[in-house]
């Protein structure tokens, strides 16, 4: 039993688990909630598009948004597999691997900051001052 307490599955020392999820949920929910119309019509598909396609598929703000998401989405599934899957370990060695966990965790949140940041300009659209203002505002 000691092995299973020190494991911290009686009760977690950190809540690393709980916000490794959540970083994961709204990794997940932003590639899967699109702001944008789609391409829903065959008689009307504009050029470039395909039928169910984003409208914003081809700015290349929203493919920032994709690419940087996509890679923290897999960084914070890999943060709360390991971080699961790890039952008994070693004093030392546990602590080395939550420093590299804790790494990986802040690489997962500075990529979702630059996913919602770029797709800030998707949504602001030509209004660009208005999304700069917001990053300032973000900074400060």
């Amino acid at each position: 039993q000691h092995g299973v307490q020190s494991a911290g599955f009686i009760k977690p020392a950190t809540p690393n688990p709980a916000r490794n999820l959540k970083l994961t949920v709204i990794a997940f929910a932003g590639i899967f909630q699109v702001p944008s119309q789609y391409v829903n019509r065959k008689e009307n598909i504009p050029p470039g598009l395909s039928l169910g396609e984003a409208s914003i598929g081809q700015n290349h703000c929203f493919i920032i948004f994709f690419i940087f998401d996509a890679i923290s989405l897999f960084t914070s599934l890999v943060v709360v597999v390991v971080h699961t899957s790890v039952v008994v370990i070693q004093s030392k060695a546990k602590k080395q691997l939550m420093v590299v966990i804790n790494k990986i965790l802040w690489l997962a949140c500075m990529l979702v900051l630059v996913a919602y940041l770029a797709l800030l300009f998707v949504v602001v659209g030509d209004e660009r001052w208005l999304a700069i203002g917001v990053i300032i505002n973000i900074v400060s």
